[in-house]
């Protein structure tokens, strides 16, 4: 899904992780699908992918969840809305998290704990000079222990991988050299742990 959620797109109440979900549903349903369920996100899609990956866990959530000028504090929208699981029972099997952020000011104990609870595996990429996501990752590896997933199985299933700069040299870094090098190396390959 190319998601548009802050395109403006709909007018004030656009519910994009209602409009994503919708997407899924229905690739599944045509589809048949039985198989892993993978969203990617780039920079600001991240943000996205965090509160559709929450919403799907059956968490509240604000289509309004926006990290603002980079401060990485959640807009103040109220989390008044909650997917009907009877409708949306399925849950996100791997988030390929490329520039951006994992959790983080998206994820309050009791989404890390959801989340966690779903079995979600993980792969979060960070450029040298971009996002940070080493505590996040932590977090997330903790919770899936507190939840007795086996040290052996999150070593396999969250992985984060931190690009060098020197790896961006052939066109000069960017915040979206990431995805780049992902799209050269991962796109035929796509992880399912």
């Amino acid at each position: 899904i190319h998601d548009r959620s802050s395109a403006g797109k709909g007018g004030d109440d656009y519910d994009f992780v209602l409009d994503d979900v919708k997407v899924m549903k229905q690739f599944i349903d045509t589809y048949k699908v039985t198989g892993n369920i993978v969203v990617q996100g780039n920079s600001r899609g991240t943000f996205a992918c965090n509160t559709i990956i929450k919403a799907l866990a059956g968490q509240n959530y604000s289509p309004k969840e926006q990290v603002t000028n980079n401060t990485n504090v959640p807009s103040g929208a109220v989390k008044d809305r909650k997917l009907d699981k009877s409708v949306y029972n399925f849950t996100v099997d791997t988030y390929i998290c490329q520039n951006g952020n994992f959790g983080r000011a998206f994820f309050e104990e009791d989404d890390w704990n959801a989340v966690a609870g779903t079995g979600m595996k993980a792969w979060i990429f960070d450029g040298e000079q971009d996002t940070n996501n080493i505590e996040h990752y932590k977090i997330y590896q903790d919770v899936l222990a507190s939840k007795g997933y086996s040290a052996e199985w999150i070593a396999e299933n969250v992985r984060l991988t931190g690009y060098t700069s020197d790896l961006y040299a052939y066109w000069g870094e960017s915040d979206h050299s990431t995805t780049r090098i992902n799209g050269w190396y991962f796109d035929d390959a796509a992880y399912y742990g």
